[in-house]
């Protein structure tokens, strides 16, 4: 797991949206996938927060699933809803890699320690 937020907090409804997808990607990798190994990354670089979960599990063919599953269908809403990208990418036997990004937001709190 990778962290590079020390200084940014973002607002609640931000942070719920990003650990619900992190938790559905983490849940398919692991249920449906199989994967024995996952990466997790949140870090803001260039005024961006990204969320990057990545798993070496069984992956899946994007064109033979059509839209996918309720829980894609749930990531791509969360997303849409606090005004992110999601990218979903999966090669079977190679794994999925779900990649979140959303401006910060002006109202964003900078943490000082």
């Amino acid at each position: 797991m990778e962290l590079e937020l020390a200084d940014v907090r973002l607002p609640e409804h931000i942070e719920i949206a990003l650990y619900r997808i992190a938790q559905e990607a983490v849940s398919n990798a692991i249920k449906h996938g199989k994967a024995t190994r996952l990466f997790i990354s949140l870090s803001a670089r260039n005024d961006r927060v990204t969320l990057a979960v990545k798993d070496n599990g069984a992956g899946f063919s994007l064109a033979s699933r059509g839209t996918g599953g309720m829980g894609l269908s749930i990531m791509k809403y969360r997303a849409e809803i606090i005004g992110a990208s999601i990218d979903i990418r999966s090669r079977v036997n190679k794994g999925t890699q779900v990649v979140c990004a959303l401006p910060i937001p002006a109202e964003c709190a900078r943490v000082k320690y």
